[in-house]
């Protein structure tokens, strides 16, 4: 497990601005010991994302929301979400959180991190589907949270009869 975020280097606006700045969600995908945490902005680009400690995110949410103003807080839905929403509501963090369904992103994740990162020595004799990840990809699934919900937000402002608000999954504690 690494506490050490990358940041890719900025991709070139799309031109979806808030308040001039450009469009970002933050995205958690939460975990019993650890977290996927990415700021990932309407046009795909991945600002920030990182794998930590679960005891850190809720500093780090607070940072991620102060640095990048993000016009969503996702939350999955998943394993551990349960402490984290706790934590976050007694945080009390200037951005409402909303829970998310995280169905099949772990899956998602997994193919996508075999398939951008190369394998060396003798994985690349192993057919990639049968390839484990070398490190957890938990920033990948928290990648996949914000992508679906620029995906959705993208069918609603295009759809002449919107459909009910980003899909939730809520359920009692």
């Amino acid at each position: 497990m690494s506490d050490e975020p990358t940041a890719p280097p900025p991709a070139a606006s799309d031109n979806r601005t808030v308040e001039g700045r450009e469009a970002v969600v933050l995205a958690i995908d939460p975990g019993s010991a650890k977290c996927g945490v990415a700021v990932v902005a309407q046009n795909g680009a991945v600002r920030f994302r990182a794998i930590m400690d679960a005891l850190r995110v809720v500093e780090m949410a607070r940072e991620l929301i102060a640095a990048h103003r993000p016009v969503a807080f996702l939350v999955g839905a998943g394993t551990g979400s349960k402490p984290l929403l706790r934590a976050l509501e007694a945080a009390q963090l200037d951005l409402p959180v909303q829970r998310v369904d995280e169905s099949h992103t772990s899956e998602l994740a997994r193919a996508r991190f075999v398939a951008e990162n190369a394998p060396v020595g003798w994985q690349r004799l192993v057919p990639r589907t049968l390839r484990t990840p070398w490190r957890p990809y938990d920033d990948y699934v928290a990648i996949i949270l914000a992508e679906r919900y620029w995906q959705e937000r993208e069918k609603v402002s295009q759809s002449p009869n919107p459909p009910a608000p980003f899909p939730t999954e809520e359920g009692g504690d």
